[in-house]
């Protein structure tokens, strides 16, 4: 996990990556754990911001009872933490009013 987030911190120029985790938040802190458990692991604050720089775009996913995929989250990854634009909700797919900053061009009202 952490030659993971040092490939994807160091500008490998995009990946995919799954995490079995519960929602978006879950698979930062999922994956920050696992790297963690390195013996040679900096600080977690050097961990975050990595994770910061490497990873942009969280799409959580989820089985239906008739074992179908569905999108549950997407979320952007910022210095703040994981921020989400758009859930699941009510058998729908809806913003969360936040505007990630890959959506440059992008018509507000798509966020809103």
């Amino acid at each position: 996990a952490l030659d993971l987030v040092g490939a994807l911190a160091g500008g490998c120029g995009g990946g995919v990556v799954a995490v079995p985790a519960g929602s978006t938040r879950d698979a930062i802190a999922r994956l920050t754990a696992m790297a963690r458990l390195a013996p040679e692991a900096p600080a977690a604050e050097v961990l975050a911001d990595e994770l910061g720089r490497g990873v942009h775009v969280i799409v959580h996913l989820w089985r239906t009872s008739e074992g179908e995929v569905r999108v549950a989250e997407i979320a952007e990854m910022t210095s703040m933490g994981v921020q989400p634009v758009f859930k699941a909700e009510g058998g729908r797919f809806a913003p969360t009013g936040h505007v990630p900053s890959w959506a440059e061009g992008a018509p507000p009202s798509t966020f809103r």
